[in-house]
């Protein structure tokens, strides 16, 4: 797990961001998901993950049932530090700091929109709670991967 300080900046948010993707885009689902820890009660697996990407965000499908429901199921996370709509997708980031008084762990909430499949931008987007681990510490919960 990557862990960030409470007061960073949103540069190493993004950062971290980025790194996730690259991941997505070597098809390394596991170590994305031990990279930035799915949320316990989203039960996410390396595989419901690789599904929800290949099922362009409607995750628990086989390929083969994918591309019969939804006509294709041939999607792939691209890199993000290739692609022509780096800057474009980064500034759609949407890094929201709050804490709710009933989860005083909850540090805020990240919208990682425009995930970059087959090359372009898409309507993916990724969501995340910034998580208060300590005084000094946090790290981006994956929540869910889903278009919106």
């Amino acid at each position: 797990m990557k862990t960030l300080p409470t007061a960073t900046e949103d540069s190493a948010i993004l950062a971290l961001l980025e790194e996730w993707t690259e991941l997505l885009a070597c098809e390394k689902y596991e170590e994305a998901l031990a990279l930035l820890p799915p949320d316990p009660e989203q039960q996410w697996t390396p595989a419901l993950l690789a599904s929800a990407v290949y099922g362009y965000g409607c995750p628990g499908y086989t390929r083969e049932e994918a591309a019969r429901v939804f006509g294709r199921a041939d999607y792939k996370v691209t890199s993000l530090r290739g692609s022509p709509c780096r800057e474009r997708i980064l500034r759609s980031v949407d890094i929201c700091r709050f804490t709710p008084k009933a989860c005083p762990e909850t540090l805020g909430m990240v919208h990682y929109f425009n995930i970059p499949l087959n090359g372009e931008m898409s309507d993916l987007t990724g969501i995340f709670y910034l998580r208060k681990l300590s005084e000094t510490s946090m790290t981006l919960e994956f929540h869910d991967l889903h278009v919106m």
